[in-house]
């Protein structure tokens, strides 16, 4: 079985105020989204990107897979429908449509844990967070993830971030089946699969990246903007 690479990609992006949906803004002449297609071409995986029917015509690559989510309900509900139409995978990396500058070396390192533990996750440390979920531990290496409109104000003060870049094994695919619905958001949470798992005789991993600048998520023209320049 092969290794396969998912790309979120359905996502309205309301946060970011823009006429243009953000994944399709230009850097250096190409797209987001095509930065982050060919960043897991790089590593030889297998390409699915989790789509809305009504934008495929905006993608120009050709050697993918797309894949329809026509209702916006959120990235764990964008793995459930990668994991019904392509079961069959050895290794698993999920990377945001808006975070394709990861560097490379610290995507290497997220997906090789995956060797010793059933699901990796990438963390960053970002002092002056003001739009990323942060990790909240609340056993013993054992964290959750909480976006960050659902933080009180204690928990804002965390630096510990999500950078949205996971991985995982066949084995643990099930569980994200297992994924309910979050109330406040009204959408099925792909890091809720951390509290899934927690008391699950599951190994995971929680990875701090050695290039933090290039972790964080675009959820705002500011963060585009300060994206640019690094």
């Amino acid at each position: 079985m092969k290794n396969v690479g998912i790309i979120l990609a359905a996502g309205k992006g309301s946060r970011f105020k823009s006429r243009k949906q953000k994944i399709f803004l230009r850097v250096k002449n190409k797209t987001l989204v095509d930065h982050a297609i060919n960043k897991l071409k790089k590593l030889g995986l297998e390409v699915n990107v989790i789509i809305n029917k009504k934008n495929r015509k905006n993608f120009i690559q050709k050697d993918c897979n797309f894949l329809y989510q026509n209702k916006p309900l959120g990235t764990g509900h964008a793995i459930k429908v990668f994991l019904k139409t392509r079961p069959k995978f050895k290794k698993c990396l999920v990377m945001n449509a808006d975070t394709p500058f990861i560097h490379l070396n610290d995507i290497k390192k997220t997906l090789k844990e995956v060797n010793y533990s059933n699901l990796s996750v990438l963390s960053y440390i970002e002092k002056k967070n003001l739009s990323n979920g942060v990790f909240i531990e609340v056993k013993r290496n054992k964290f959750i993830i909480k976006e960050y409109k659902l933080l009180n104000n204690k928990e804002k003060k965390n630096s510990l971030c999500n950078s949205g870049l996971i991985a995982f094994d066949k084995k643990i695919s099930k569980e994200f089946f297992n994924i309910r619905r979050n109330l406040k958001k009204n959408e099925y949470l792909i890091t809720d699969i951390l509290k899934i798992i927690s008391n699950k005789k599951y190994k995971t991993k929680i990875i701090k990246a050695k290039y933090p600048r290039l972790c964080k998520g675009i959820n705002t023209i500011l963060d585009f903007k300060n994206l640019k320049k690094i």
